[in-house]
């Protein structure tokens, strides 16, 4: 473990211990800090989530959007915040797993936090408008290599990452276009300013203007079931993600249990159940031990496809 994480777990001990009894926890209203802009899929679940958990810990769950950094910004601010359970995270797996590996200003790293659990799992797929010439991605691949230029509508370092290993693999270019989230990603799609884009999911509800060239997932899409994976059409890219309630290091174990289970009676509700649906997002709850392994499992997973990205760069 890196000095400064030790350090940090450190003191996150000593304020813990610091602590009142946290018996009667919560006794106050709960910040849930989501890492990406409003509008996204992570927005549209979280405030669905926040809502159902306030009821099930009889406080208000204040949602609070930290866009920026493909989450980190949010991610960094829940790891300073006191480990009171006061101050959560709601935000992609991969906010935490990938992208302090790309930037050295994101200082943080998966056992920085503690995880209470994850509720719904990403269907990130390779998307492109409804009218391109091209439904899958070896279409889209044949017509890039016909037309130079085509352009990427990328929204965090995993989606930059993917497509530099398929171009490598495919031996096109495209020219990328940052965008500000899912939502800004859709936009860009619809309104046809780009060719091709990274969805974390979003899509799902834009069906009529977006179609989906190829899951970049390990499973296949629940919407178009026939298109394959990348993977499977032998492109080394596999981004899974998950929704994920973190706290920081050092929150009293009582406290994780009560977040948990508001976190799994939320999984369980109506309202909780249908955004998934609309989405198009399986829910699905892991529990604090569950999600832990699952952060783990995709930490490593994530070193892979930076070695593949970086061979891919020459």
């Amino acid at each position: 473990m890196k000095r400064r994480h030790i350090l940090a777990a450190g003191i996150a001990a000593v304020v813990a211990g610091a602590l009142p009894a946290l018996a009667d926890y919560p006794e106050k209203p709960v910040t849930l800090v989501i890492g990406y802009a409003a509008g996204g899929g992570t927005d549209t679940i979280a405030r669905v989530v926040a809502d159902e958990m306030s009821k099930a810990l009889g406080q208000p769950v204040t949602a609070v959007n930290k866009p920026g950094a493909g989450g980190g910004i949010a991610a960094m601010q829940v790891m300073r915040s006191q480990p009171d359970g006061y101050t959560v995270l709601l935000d992609p797996s991969s906010s935490i797993t990938l992208n302090p590996k790309l930037s050295e200003q994101q200082n943080f790293a998966p056992d920085d936090f503690d995880y209470v659990g994850m509720i719904a799992a990403f269907q990130t797929a390779l998307v492109a408008p409804k009218d391109r010439p091209y439904d899958t991605l070896e279409e889209f691949i044949a017509w890039a290599k016909e037309n130079p230029g085509a352009t990427y509508a990328q929204i965090n370092p995993g989606s930059t990452m993917a497509m530099d290993v398929i171009e490598s693999a495919a031996g096109i270019e495209t020219r990328r276009v940052p965008t500000k989230g899912g939502a800004g990603s859709m936009n860009s799609l619809i309104s046809g300013q780009v060719d091709i884009g990274y969805s974390g999911g979003i899509h799902q509800r834009y069906t009529d203007e977006i179609k989906v060239l190829a899951p970049l997932v390990s499973t296949r899409s629940l919407t178009e079931p026939e298109k394959p994976t990348a993977q499977e059409l032998g492109y080394p890219v596999v981004l899974n993600s998950n929704i994920t309630l973190a706290v920081p290091k050092g929150t009293d174990p009582a406290v994780i249990d009560k977040l948990a289970s508001a976190l799994e009676a939320a999984s369980k509700t109506e309202a909780v159940k249908n955004i998934g649906e609309k989405l198009s997002f399986p829910i699905e709850f892991f529990d604090p031990e569950a999600a832990a392994a699952e952060i783990e499992a995709q930490d490593a997973a994530y070193d892979e496809l930076i070695a593949k990205s970086k061979k891919a760069d020459g």
